[in-house]
Formats: C-alpha cells, sequence, structure tokens
C-alpha cells in the first residue's frame, strides 16, 4: 500500500519520495510545558496560596492624554510616572519625593529603569530612551486594542474608566519529563552500553523547542509582552510582543503605524520565537505585561499549548485602588476659587493637586472643610460659625475636626442667621476654595481672575 492510496494530507507529504510521510516532532516520553508564577518579592519561589506570593511586582497604566506611563505599586498606590521625555517623577501630591531606588519592589523598579534615561546618559542613549517608549506606549494601545477577556464582566471594576491597567508579573517558563530520559531501546545500543558507564540517549534532552509566548490571535489571550531575565535578575536587552509589524515589499515607506523603529522592541511575526528551551537546560524567567483577567497562552507546536491565568484575588483589590492624574496647565479660574468643568464618574472623585511652596495642596470636587481654618479666620465667632453652617445645611460633619461642603442647590436654607449676614461673602469665600465648583455658563466677571497650574486627580470613592 503506498500514499497515494491512502488519504494524507499535503502537509505530510514528502517533498520528494512520494512513499514516504512527514510527520512533525514530538516526545514520545511524557512531557510537558510547564509555566509557574514567580513570587513578586522573592526571586525563584512560586506563587502558591499564601497572599504575600503574589507574581505581581506593580501596575504600569498608560495615559495617553500626556503621552505617559503611571507607575502603581503591589497594591494599586501611586508611586510617579515615567513622562513623555522619559524622565522619573513622582506621584504628585505626595509629600515625600519617591526616587526610582526607592521604589519597594525589585523587579518593578528594573522595568522603570529599562524605561527611563539614567544620570549621566549619553545624549544618544537618550535619544535611544525617548524612542523606545515612545514605541513602547505605542504597542501597549495597539496590544490592549486585540485584548477581549472572556470574564470581562465579571471584572468592570471602575478603574477601567480611567485606561487599561497593565499588570507587571512574573514567570518561569521550563520542559519537564516523566522520569530519566529514555533510551534508544535497539540491541546494538544496549551492547554498547554495556560497555561503557553513561547510557545513551542521542542527546534528545538537549534538543531546544521554539515557545511562543502570548497568542495575538486569542481575544482571551493578555499577554502585551515581555523581557527575558538573566541570571542576576535583570530584564534583556529585547521587548518581546505579540503586537504585529506590518511594512511593504519594497520597504520604502510604512504602510501602518503600527510599525517600530526601535531595534528593541520584536514582534514573533517576524518569523522568530523568543525563547528556545531544552529539557536538559535551566528553567527560564521572563517579566510579563498582561492584562490581569485575561489568560497566557504559552504555545510550542510539539505539546499542548499551555494556558494560565493570575487568581482575581491576586489583583482585584489594586484595581479597586488605582487613581490616575493628569497635567493641566495652564487653567484660568478665579482667583480665590477653583472653576473647572468636570465629568461626573460614578464612584469616582475629582480633586485638583496644586504645589504650594514646599506642601501639596489637594482641593476636591467634593470639598471639604477644617474646623480649624474657620475658627483662625473668624477668631472668636469661629466656633459659632461652624454650628450655623451646620444648622443650615451649609457642611455636614464627617468628624468633629472636619466637614464636606454641601453644594448651594442642596443646602436646606439659603441665608444664615442675622448675626451673620455681614460675614456671609467671607464664609462663602472660604468654602468656595475648598472644593472645585462647575463653571458659569453666563459670562461673568466678578473678580481677577488667574491662569495655575497643577495636576487633576481622579481617584475612586474608597470606604
Amino acid at each position: 500500500m503506498t500514499l497515494e492510496s491512502l488519504k494524507v494530507p499535503e502537509r505530510f507529504r514528502g517533498d520528494t519520495e512520494r512513499d514516504h510521510m512527514r510527520l512533525s516532532p514530538a516526545f514520545v516520553q511524557p512531557t510537558r510545558l510547564n509555566v509557574r508564577w514567580l513570587a513578586a518579592d522573592n526571586g525563584e519561589q512560586e506563587m502558591n496560596s499564601h497572599p504575600a506570593s503574589s507574581p505581581v511586582c506593580g501596575w504600569l497604566l498608560p495615559n495617553n492624554l500626556n503621552r505617559s506611563l503611571m507607575v502603581y505599586d503591589q497594591q494599586g498606590d501611586l508611586l510617579g510616572l515615567i513622562n513623555v521625555l522619559a524622565q522619573w517623577e513622582s506621584a504628585p501630591g505626595n509629600e515625600q519625593v519617591l526616587r526610582i531606588q526607592d521604589i519597594p519592589n525589585p523587579y518593578l523598579r528594573t522595568v522603570v529603569h529599562r524605561l527611563t534615561i539614567a544620570e549621566g546618559e549619553e545624549e544618544t542613549a537618550q535619544r535611544d530612551k525617548r524612542a523606545f517608549l515612545e514605541d513602547m506606549i505605542t504597542v501597549l494601545d495597539r496590544a490592549l486594542e486585540t485584548i477581549d477577556p472572556e470574564n470581562f464582566a465579571q471584572h468592570q471594576d471602575l478603574a477601567l474608566l480611567m485606561g487599561r491597567p497593565i499588570a507587571v508579573v512574573r514567570a518561569s517558563i521550563d520542559l519537564q519529563l516523566k522520569g530519566r530520559p529514555a533510551l534508544n531501546q535497539s540491541w546494538n545500543s544496549f551492547r554498547k552500553d554495556m560497555a561503557q558507564t553513561a547510557r545513551d540517549t542521542d542527546k534528545f534532552e538537549e534538543v531546544t523547542i521554539p515557545i511562543r509566548i502570548g497568542d495575538r490571535g486569542q481575544l482571551n489571550d493578555g499577554v502585551i509582552g515581555f523581557w527575558k531575565e538573566d541570571h542576576a535578575n535583570q530584564l534583556g536587552r529585547y521587548f518581546h510582543t505579540t503586537v504585529a509589524r506590518y511594512v511593504n515589499p519594497e520597504r520604502t515607506k510604512y504602510t501602518d503605524d503600527v510599525f517600530f523603529t526601535n531595534k528593541n522592541i520584536k514582534a514573533y511575526e517576524e518569523g522568530f520565537s523568543a525563547i528556545h528551551q531544552s529539557i536538559a537546560s535551566a528553567p527560564q524567567r521572563i517579566t510579563l505585561l498582561m492584562d490581569p483577567r485575561a489568560k497566557v497562552h504559552a504555545t510550542t507546536g510539539i505539546l499542548p499549548t499551555k494556558v494560565v491565568d493570575l487568581p482575581v484575588d491576586q489583583y482585584e483589590h489594586a484595581l479597586r485602588r488605582l487613581k490616575v492624574t493628569f497635567l493641566s496647565a495652564p487653567i484660568l479660574t478665579p482667583q480665590d476659587s477653583f472653576d473647572i468643568p468636570l465629568p461626573e464618574e460614578a464612584g469616582y472623585t475629582w480633586s485638583w493637586l496644586q504645589r504650594e511652596r514646599a506642601h501639596w495642596r489637594e482641593v476636591s470636587k467634593v470639598g471639604m472643610l477644617v474646623k480649624d481654618t474657620v475658627v483662625h479666620t473668624f477668631e472668636r465667632r469661629g466656633v459659632a460659625i461652624w454650628e450655623e453652617l451646620k444648622r443650615v445645611g451649609w457642611i455636614k460633619e464627617v468628624t468633629p475636626e472636619k466637614a464636606t461642603i454641601i453644594p448651594e442647590n442642596q443646602r436646606k436654607e439659603q441665608t444664615l442667621d442675622h448675626q451673620f449676614l455681614q460675614d456671609t461673602d467671607a464664609i462663602q469665600g472660604l468654602l468656595d476654595k475648598g472644593h472645585i465648583s462647575g463653571i458659569e455658563t453666563q459670562a461673568v466677571f466678578a473678580g481677577r481672575s488667574e491662569a495655575k497650574e497643577g495636576w487633576l486627580q481622579l481617584k475612586p470613592n474608597i470606604k
């Protein structure tokens, strides 16, 4: 019987011999592709059921308005940002300036180092870093467009209103056999083995297998890209991504702006696999950027595709804590108040951050008034005015020393008691300074205006 008499797919037919069938490589001995999450704070330790062994090293959030990257720690607290010039800036609103070397997690710190300009770098290296960052943000945007997790409806966290948070995680990749490597079972090999101390495996365990991390064709695949780590846990030279590159045949011009000019960004559509692993080699470690709600696919073409995901409890709390800031300058507003048109975001609050001398001043859309401010402003009448504001519903006491400011259209009474009427303008001015108010739809020139520079911040209402 020849192959011609059998129904054999073309891909199995040999190129020259009609009676030969071409088969893809395969492991006869039980073998597995092992992908394991590594604990973010302990280099070689795998993630386990203990909450402290989370693989999430931190978070990145692209800020497309400023073309920057916001950087957060494992709990979702804002540490700082990498601006458009590839420079590190400590988080606005933090009284203590955080340097890159002060980032607690060593692997997140390494990622930030890779994306920022170091002090004393040459001008050429600085240009390369800026180009890499620009291409990197483009990679993130393009990759996120193709990710649509199947459990999206279960995790519509409010933080997604501000963008798509990207988890920085670590994983190890390994090929493992069940038992010791199999031996050649022929009689000739057996006779040779009888005369030597080492058994002959034909070194099949040293054959390297290409492994592709991520699958852009899978909507439920959350891989954006990764760096390979070296023996010192430092990131490799290249960032490997699943985003495609498109170039016309003549290569005289780019047919799509998804083509990245930076040579340190590689896509697997280019015809190579970033990871080559053999059974005998040590596990390889990678630092991975991914959408935490989706899965990671590892494909060899020889073994079944390995699929892993992050446990929900490892990232859910952090997603609900993420806040984002936008540099806003200049803003023209009345000198003694903050009149800024801002959209309503359910579950979130806007605030304005402004540097005043050595300290940060924060003014929220949900205004806050401190009792000591009233007492110092009106001296002996301060305590009485505080009580009067509570009585007429102009403020709502949160603690004995602090109260929220009630908008004018929600107050119980519009006027104060007659003994405080002479102080109404001064009181209203004090309230205006304590919160962001909407703008007037009619042209009003009641006082002087000034241009202000600061940060708008959108943060969740955490109870």
